[in-house]
């Protein structure tokens, strides 16, 4: 039932599509997609990484006259 949910959810393939597919590509396409999360996650990730730059304490400012 797993298999058939993220087939149908992330894969946008029908129940019925799923059931004339074979057990081999049924198991290339959850490859594919778990390939796809791990990548995207990897990605968001180096992203963050990238963004995340230690920051220097900012000065008070003193008001002038």
């Amino acid at each position: 039932m797993e298999q058939q949910f993220q087939l149908k959810h992330h894969g946008k393939l029908s129940l019925f599509e799923q059931s004339q597919m074979t057990a081999e590509e049924r198991g290339w396409f959850m490859k594919r997609l778990e390939k796809e999360f791990k990548d995207k996650k990897e990605q968001e990730e180096a992203q963050m990484r990238n963004t995340r730059k230690p920051s220097k304490p900012s000065m008070p400012s003193i008001p002038r006259k």
